[in-house]
């Protein structure tokens, strides 16, 4: 008879093993990330930006689902958009810097350079978009929307 190799950890191996399991099963309940559609994909089965009203996306945009992670949805949403496209850097930059006002999003600072980054709040956000070079040509758009945390009092 073969013993199984953690048999003096069993009970805890199996309970870690259920709590991992609860965790995946919450996670996948809460994964929807287009409001009209049980999928994160679109009709043509790209992944879709429906979701994001509060923020500008570019024409023929691609959405790098292995490296974006949103938490909640609508405008109440946080967490990256890792975004794809073939529009060059400075493409990118002027197409942010104009069309993020016109979603009410207000500018804290900007930087142009071989990684630009622009930042900007609106509400109780912060939006940060990151846009650099990709090695095959085209670009990379890192955007990170996060809670804004409230003013303190200065210390007297």
């Amino acid at each position: 008879m073969a013993k199984f190799p953690f048999a003096r950890t069993g009970p805890l191996l199996l309970a870690a093993l259920w709590f991992l399991m609860g965790f995946l099963a919450a996670c996948a309940d809460t994964a929807e990330m287009t409001p009209s559609s049980k999928s994160p994909l679109g009709e043509a089965g790209e992944p879709s930006f429906a979701q994001f009203t509060d923020i500008p996306i570019p024409a023929a945009a691609k959405l790098d689902l292995d490296k974006t992670l949103i938490l909640g949805a609508r405008e109440a949403w946080v967490g990256r958009l890792a975004i794809t496209t073939s529009a060059s850097t400075t493409e990118l930059y002027d197409f942010y810097h104009r069309e993020m006002p016109r979603f009410g999003w207000a500018v804290m600072t900007l930087m142009r350079g071989a990684v630009s980054v622009l930042t900007y709040s609106r509400a109780n956000r912060i939006a940060t978009v990151q846009i650099t070079r990709s090695t095959l040509g085209g670009a990379r758009v890192n955007l990170t929307v996060s809670p804004r945390e409230p003013m303190k009092a200065p210390a007297r």
